[in-house]
């Protein structure tokens, strides 16, 4: 579908970027997409940057999931434009992080007829309406976003962190996450060519950046970036998911392990009902929530054995027809071991109390 079928005035456009070796990385995309579509009643557009790791299957239940609320997808093949960012950006971002977060840069250059556009990482879950972000006033910015919580707390001493922001070129007072952004396409076009900063700014700084595509935003739109509320781009994931885009920016992400936190279950009840999450039988997803589990770095490795073993007892004795059940028994467990854990660090000075 070509953008201009969808250039209506009243559409807000959303881009994602899909970079998916392990062909595992769309279906964040799909709960992103499904997560929007389900707190918004405007029409919406998503277009998503990607390039040849995205396989047929993975596009068709994105397409799927926008087909399902009559909302519409556009996929650009952003892998070859990918190659004008130069060397050095290439390079630095394969070392650590994935080619997808520079096709957030080739926006303007690919999206040419669009005014504005939201940009979110796969790593969000909305759950609020988009129209409250898209309708942000800008005034005369180029790009909108939310401060960078861990700048502002480094700038608050004379820290390694603080020296090499500002040697970068990025000003500490508005530096903003790069994983949620409004961008003002036409007026970015207008006053800058974001791929040949890109080339510039990458050869001369690269050794110097460990967040590539944020620290280069920041240092090229430094004085014209608008400062938003926290709820569009909120990390903090253990408080109150209500009217926030929610961004898991720290590890374990909620696929990778848990903490109980409110944004895993936000996740996970987004993922179930996308069609990566439907394909799974209750069985299945009960051997993923308790391999999660088990998985989560900080749990103590008794903890963690303890979880794999329930996991075994699960798979060898009963019979997962009902998922409800099962993650109930796995709750009640875990609470029982944390109840007889607080019981021993009990001060003995209270216990004698008690007596």
């Amino acid at each position: 579908m070509s953008v201009t079928d969808v250039e209506k005035q009243d559409t807000v456009h959303v881009v994602l970027a899909v970079h998916d070796d392990s062909g595992t990385y769309a279906r964040h995309a799909g709960v992103v997409m499904l997560s929007l579509f389900e707190h918004t009643g405007v029409p919406v557009c998503v277009h998503i940057l990607h390039d040849e790791t995205l396989t047929s299957e993975n596009r068709q239940k994105l397409q799927a999931i926008a087909a399902k609320y009559d909302q519409r997808t556009d996929f650009i093949d952003a892998g070859s434009t990918s190659a004008k960012l130069g060397e050095e950006a290439l390079a630095l971002v394969a070392s650590s992080w994935s080619i997808g977060s520079l096709f957030r840069l080739l926006i303007p250059e690919l999206l040419p007829s669009l005014e504005k556009a939201i940009y979110l990482d796969c790593d969000t879950v909305v759950n609020t309406d988009i129209q409250k972000l898209w309708n942000q006033p800008l005034d005369d910015c180029s790009l909108a976003g939310v401060p960078d919580h861990s700048k502002k707390k480094s700038n608050r001493r004379l820290s390694r962190e603080t020296l090499r922001t500002r040697l970068i070129g990025c000003s500490l007072p508005t530096y903003v996450n790069s994983g949620v952004l409004v961008m003002r396409l036409d007026r970015i076009r207008a006053k800058y060519n974001l791929v040949r900063e890109a080339v510039r700014w990458f050869s001369e700084n690269a050794s110097m950046s460990t967040l590539p595509d944020q620290d280069f935003l920041n240092a090229l739109f430094r004085g014209d970036i608008k400062l938003i509320d926290n709820r569009f781009n909120n990390r903090n994931l253990d408080g109150d998911t209500k009217g926030s885009i929610m961004h898991a920016i720290r590890e374990p992400k909620p696929w990778t392990g848990l903490r109980g936190t409110p944004l895993e279950k936000l996740y996970w009840k987004t993922y179930l009902r996308t069609p990566w999450g439907a394909e799974l039988t209750p069985g299945e997803t009960a051997e993923l929530l308790i391999d999660l589990m088990g998985a989560s770095p900080q749990n103590h490795r008794h903890t963690s054995q303890c979880y794999r073993r329930i996991g075994e007892r699960f798979r060898r004795d009963v019979l997962c027809n009902d998922i409800f059940s099962t993650i109930g028994l796995l709750v009640k467990e875990a609470l029982r071991r944390l109840s007889r854990r607080l019981r021993r660090s009990e001060p003995e000075s209270e216990k004698a109390g008690a007596r």
